[in-house]
């Protein structure tokens, strides 16, 4: 089954930051895609041409993505119509998206204890 992997969550695994475990475990072993603007996301930390993940055009999605605009960024619903489309889950670390409403999609994301 793919998975739908996001910025945040792909550049901590590239960059193999400490919190790449946590993202490596939400991946689980299954195959990853992302829309082709992950690249330009990602480029400012790291050249992603290694990455092992598929890139899918947008230009299908925009439509979709529109819907989206009231809740999350026009980046994020790429992610998410994605996501949708494929019937797979995202993963992300972005709180913004993690505490968006009504997403259509299920979220793989860390479970982290709040403080608060």
């Amino acid at each position: 089954m793919p998975v739908v992997v996001d910025a945040s969550a792909l550049a901590e695994v590239v960059l193999r930051t400490e919190r790449a475990a946590v993202v490596e475990e939400l991946i689980e072993d299954e195959s990853l895609v992302a829309p082709d603007l992950i690249g330009a996301e990602v480029l400012s930390v790291e050249n992603l041409v290694g990455a092992p993940v598929r890139r899918m055009t947008t230009g299908p999605l925009v439509a979709a993505m529109w819907s989206l605009h009231a809740n999350v960024t026009p980046y994020d619903a790429s992610y998410v119509v994605l996501a949708r489309m494929l019937d797979a889950p995202l993963v992300t670390l972005d709180e913004r998206l993690i505490r968006a409403p009504g997403l259509p999609v299920v979220l793989r994301t860390p479970r982290v204890p709040r403080s608060g």
